[in-house]
Formats: C-alpha cells, structure tokens, sequence
C-alpha cells in the first residue's frame, strides 16, 4: 500500500534493477494525483488495484504472484491494509516509513531505516527487525524526475550564471531549466530572470526582510516550540529595526532600507481551525498579524519555486518534515533542526546527515540552542552571509551528496532486500541487518 510519499518511492520502480529482482506494486488510494499512473506499467512492473478487494482474495493475488518480500508504505494510517498483511501471504514481510516507528504487529518482520532514525540501541522496543539503509531511510526522486517531467532536450541543460543573479535565482535556473523540476513548467514559471522582490510580491511576501518557512501540516507544532520561534523572530525584529545600514535577505550589498525590515512566518494554508489557533497565538505572542502568512496548497513544482523565496526554514522536533523537508531542503532553502528522541522526531537530522550538512550548525541539541541558532542567523550583522554560504553548500549538496542521489538509493535499497531474503532462508537470527553501499549510477545523463 502506497503512503503520500509514492511522488519519491515511484522511481525506485522506474530504475530498478530488473535483471536481478522483480518489483510488484500493489496501491491503494494513497497517491497523489500529481503522478496517477503517468509512470506505471513499465517493464515488468506490475500494478494491481486492491482497493475494493476483501482481505483473502488481497491476500490470494499477492501469494498467487509469488511476492518474496512483501513492502507495507502505509502502517495504520488513513485505508491501510493491515488486515491483508495480517494473513501473511508473503514470506517476508517489512515496513517502511509509512507510519514512523514500530508497529507492534506480529505479522511485519522487518522495519526499514537507517542508524539515525532507529538508533541500534533502540531495537529492544521495535518488534521489527531493524533494516538499515547505509545513508538515509528515505530515498527523495527531486533529481531523477527532472529526466522524466522537467526536460525535453536530451541532455542537461547547463546552468548558465547570470551577472544580476543572486543564490537564489542560480537555484531556480537550476530547477527551470530541469535539473530539480518535478512536472512540467508552468508559463509562470518560465522566466527564472525575475527579481525577487518581484517574486515575492506575486506570492504576498514583503519584498526584503527574512522569510522563515514551516511547510508542514500544524499538527506537528508543538507549543515550547512555537515559542521559541516567536522570541526568535521577536530578536530578529528588534536587530533589523535597529539595523541602520541595511541588507536584503540575499546577503547583497549594504543599502539603505526604505521602510523597516521584519521577519515573516510563512505557513502552508491548513485547516480553518489550525490557521484560527496559530493566528491567535501569534498574536498573543505579541507578533503584528501581517507577518504570519498563509500559503495555499499548489502544484509541487510551483510550491518548490516559491519556497526558494524563504531565506530559512525551521522544524518540529516532535514530529518532522518528512518529504515536505526534502522538497524544502532541494528548494535550496537550509532547515534548522531540533531532534527528538522517537524515529518521527529524527527523520529531518537523518538527511541533514545525508545531505552532508549535520556539522554545519543547523542540527542543534535543546530549545535553548535553538533559540540561539535562530538569532544567530537572523539577528546578527553576518547572519545573512551564513545563510548565504549555507544555501551554496546546500547547493552543492543537491548535486553530489547521497540524499538526492535515487539510484543510489535504489540499488542499496535492493541490497537490503536480497540481504533480508537471504537471511529469511538461510534462517539468519540477526537482530539488525545492514544495507551494504554501491556505487552510484548515473542520473543526470554524466
């Protein structure tokens, strides 16, 4: 059964290594419309619907198919199937990412992370047998799909440097021109040339002052950490306003500022609830309404367009950014992460690590010095500048580090399967099994 993350999980079909194992998918509702069935059906793979099938005759069409490894996305969130995996048509069946922890189900015998997320330490209260990807659990698709929806030339198209660019505006020739686009371009999204203050007019943003994003449903905030965000931005605010020789938030040349600068909060839409409460508590925070901002839900390549306008993103160490994170992190935009002690609260400093970003001071230890990271960052005169290099690393980051990297993924990811099969028959005791690293295969035609 497919989780919301299908949009990344689909290209382990797509490149997967048919001369050596058959991948069979079967999906429920769980896919988001983006991506339907514009990429199935290729090669071997299978694709089966068993959405409206009882749980024997579920179970049957997966016995019958002669599934080795039988993979559950969903865990028991909205239309899972547990009842089918409950039968055990499978030999070997195991969990992946889907529902963040153990299951506590007796018919699931593997979970698939990674060292960060599921320390080994940890394995006395998983019921599973903990799998370990070598890198990172989750496998982000950000640069292969551009080979697939983002171009229509045969080769890269080169990234060609203009001399009013900024940082920002060198990463979205890289996804315009089809290097992180994950659909096809809009007519909008077309002239990569535009300032950002006009870009960010478009999408309601003041023109010049910080924008610190949160693209994560509102469940997630936690009320120690929404209140280290409102002090935070309060310091920010309290230095810019004081702030005589001005900068804009690229890290640009020192201007004189025209009005007072300010920090904005920028949010996904929500839920009306939601957005009532975090207005509420916004403004009891002693935060002017203005600089919460609400963004609407829109296509995945205009939302990581427009979330390479944010100069910084922040966390919820409760509960993470899971594939919200890396489509902010591949938006060029570094995420300040405070990790919890459960895997749901580990996933963001797992690709910070994959990302080779974790010693760069964006993976803090308490509230506390996460408070300060944050005034660091936004209230200091080189706050700007250590931005700036923390996006050029990031930059850097999308093209060689791991994370990004699927195919790499996928071929570790078979790995890990082979070891769990050969385990399953030779009768393997092993409390956690590893993942051996492969060599990466090319993804951007190089």
């Amino acid at each position: 059964p497919l989780h919301d993350l299908s949009r990344s999980d689909l290209y382990v079909f797509m490149i997967h290594d048919h001369q050596r194992a058959a991948a069979e998918w079967y999906k429920t509702r769980h896919i988001l419309g983006e991506v339907k069935m514009r990429m199935m059906g290729r090669g071997p793979h299978v694709l089966k619907m068993w959405d409206e099938m009882n749980s024997i005759e579920a179970a049957e069409l997966v016995n019958a198919a002669g599934i080795c490894v039988l993979v559950d996305l969903i865990g028991y969130t909205a239309d899972h199937r547990q009842d089918v995996f409950a039968l055990h048509p499978a030999p070997v069946q195991v969990h992946y990412h889907g529902y963040m922890g153990t299951t506590g189900a007796p018919w699931l015998e593997g979970y698939v992370g990674d060292r960060i997320i599921a320390p080994p330490d940890h394995a006395p209260w998983f019921s599973e047998k903990l799998l370990y990807m070598p890198e990172c659990f989750l496998g982000p698709s950000h640069r292969m799909s551009q080979i697939f929806w983002g171009r229509t030339d045969p080769a890269p198209t080169p990234v060609k440097q203009h001399p009013q660019t900024d940082l920002r505006s060198q990463i979205d020739l890289m996804i315009s021109s089809g290097a992180g686009s994950v659909a096809p371009p809009e007519p909008a999204l077309e002239n990569a040339l535009e300032t950002i203050e006009t870009r960010r007019r478009q999408e309601g943003l003041p023109e010049k002052g910080p924008v610190i994003c949160f693209f994560n449903q509102h469940f997630k905030i936690d009320p120690t950490t929404f209140s280290v965000w409102m002090k935070a931005l309060e310091r920010a605010d309290d230095f810019l306003a004081n702030y005589t020789g001005g900068s804009n938030s690229t890290g640009a040349a020192h201007e004189a500022p025209t009005a007072p600068l300010h920090t904005t909060l920028w949010m996904l839409h929500g839920t009306p609830v939601s957005r009532r409460n975090l207005r509420r508590e916004f403004a009891q925070a002693g935060r002017p309404p203005e600089r919460l901002l609400m963004a609407p839900r829109v296509r995945l390549a205009i939302h990581m367009r427009r979330a390479s306008l944010c100069d910084l993103g922040v966390d919820s160490p409760e509960y993470n950014s899971g594939a919200t994170g890396a489509d902010t992190l591949f938006s060029g935009v570094p995420i300040v992460h405070l990790p919890s002690n459960k895997a749901v609260g580990r996933m963001m400093s797992a690709m910070l690590s994959a990302s080779r970003l974790a010693n760069t001071g964006l993976l803090v230890r308490n509230h506390e010095e996460y408070h300060d990271t944050l005034v660091a960052l936004l209230a200091h005169r080189a706050g700007a500048r250590r931005i700036n290099r923390l996006r050029r690393l990031l930059l850097r980051s999308i093209l060689r580090a791991p994370l990004f990297d699927v195919a790499r993924w996928t071929a570790d990811f078979d790995s890990l399967m082979r070891i769990l099969w050969d385990g399953f028959v030779t009768s393997e005791p092993n409390r956690v099994f590893h993942s051996i690293p492969v060599r990466s295969r090319a993804v951007m035609g190089g």
